[in-house]
């Protein structure tokens, strides 16, 4: 089992040369599933997730604490890829893999 977890390293620890960061640190999102692949743009981190039962598309965005569901199509969606406000993505919902696009705010 994989689990995703964005990690902060407090700008303090860097400044003091303290090596030791792994009690720091704020998980994004941790299911019995796998998330892999994180990807961070600006304050946003997309990962695929396999919560059910194939990989899907999430977002969590950091300013807000918030976590939504990117593209959960059947089928496998893979490799999130952000640019300004659209996210594209492999998906597999069809025999054909395409790359498919999404709007955020």
């Amino acid at each position: 089992m994989v689990l995703l977890a964005f990690f902060v390293v407090q700008c303090s620890a860097i400044e003091n040369n303290e090596n030791d960061t792994s009690e720091i640190g704020i998980p994004v999102f941790t299911d019995k599933a796998d998330q892999i692949n994180p990807a961070i743009y600006g304050n946003y981190v997309l990962w695929m997730d396999w919560r059910d039962d194939n990989w899907d598309i999430y977002m969590f965005d950091i300013e807000s604490g918030t976590e939504s569901a990117v593209c959960t199509a059947p089928g496998h969606q893979e490799s999130p890829v952000k640019e300004g406000s659209i996210i594209y993505w492999a998906d597999g919902r069809s025999e054909q893999k395409y790359v498919y696009r999404s709007c955020t705010n």
